[in-house]
C-alpha cells in the first residue's frame, strides 16, 4: 500500500476521520462502525485474487491506524 501515489493523502484523511470520530458527541462506536466510518468496506466476493488481497491489506491497514488489538481483528474482519 505504501507504493500508492495517494498514500499520504489517504493517511491524512484517515487521521482526520479518526480525530473527528474521537471528537464526536455521539455514543462511542464499536470497531466495525469506526472502521466503516473511515473507509472500510465489505468484501464484495469478487473472484479476482488481486482484489481480495488488496481488500485484506486495506482492512489490515485501517485496523493498524485504529490500533485495534490483534485479538479483536478476526471478529472485525467478519463484521465488516
Amino acid at each position: 500500500m505504501s507504493g500508492d501515489p495517494n498514500f499520504q493523502q489517504t493517511l491524512e484523511l484517515l487521521t482526520q476521520a479518526l480525530y473527528k470520530t474521537g471528537q464526536s458527541r455521539d455514543p462511542p462506536l464499536g470497531y466495525a462502525d469506526q472502521a466503516k466510518r473511515i473507509g472500510a468496506t465489505n468484501f464484495d466476493g469478487d473472484g479476482d485474487p488481486a482484489v481480495a488481497e488488496e481488500w485484506i491489506e486495506r482492512t489490515d491497514w485501517i485496523m493498524e491506524v485504529m490500533v485495534v488489538p490483534q485479538n479483536r481483528r478476526v471478529t472485525l474482519h467478519h463484521s465488516l
